[in-house]
């Protein structure tokens, strides 16, 4: 079977043009709807932002290409590299995701590698409770628990890649399939 080619590029190294295109996809009903913060983002406050991202180790936004075509975005924010924790975040897009089965899984895995090796070995999961997609995804595709909610969303916690339950090759063991499946290409 032939492998399919991804690559994981940091929003520090995108062009203008790649940034837009990152912009658009965000902005859209289907995804702005769903997230924390559902007001559109303006281009010269996402190009800001971008900016800032530079030089930021708090944060990582990463957006995916397979075979060169725009999936989605990765991140992770409120990086803790003393704590180990940091928030991931992720959004795709629908007509990508539909051409190839499973993929947003094995990413959200590929971003959980990439995470461990920066140190980074909790996440710190919340959903809003109005986005039965993104739960049914958390809970049974990426087996995350409900540990805690409030009026707005559910807190979930995975410990996939938790050094204290785990030694490390086990868990860099975990990862060896997407290595086996895809090319990945990482410019973080």
């Amino acid at each position: 079977m032939k492998k399919v080619n991804i690559a994981f590029d940091n929003f520090i190294y995108l062009s203008e043009q790649s940034l837009k295109q990152i912009l658009e996809l965000r902005n859209s009903d289907e995804i702005r709807n769903k997230m924390a913060n559902t007001s559109i983002i303006s281009l010269d406050e996402h190009m800001a932002f971008c900016q800032k991202l530079n030089g930021d180790p708090t944060k990582l936004y990463i957006r995916i290409c397979v075979e060169n075509e725009f999936l989605g975005v990765l991140s992770s924010v409120k990086n803790d590299t003393i704590n180990h924790t940091y928030v991931p975040g992720c959004y795709f897009s629908k007509l990508v995701l539909s051409k190839y089965k499973n993929i947003s899984v094995d990413m959200s895995a590929a971003f959980s590698y990439i995470c461990y090796n920066k140190g980074l070995f909790y996440p710190l999961i919340y959903v809003r409770k109005d986005n039965p997609q993104a739960i049914f995804y958390n809970t049974m595709k990426l087996s995350n628990r409900i540990v805690d909610e409030d009026n707005t969303y559910y807190y979930m916690l995975n410990n996939c890649t938790d050094p204290k339950l785990q030694d490390h090759e086990t868990i860099l063991r975990k990862f060896d399939y997407l290595f086996d499946k895809y090319n990945m290409s990482f410019n973080l």
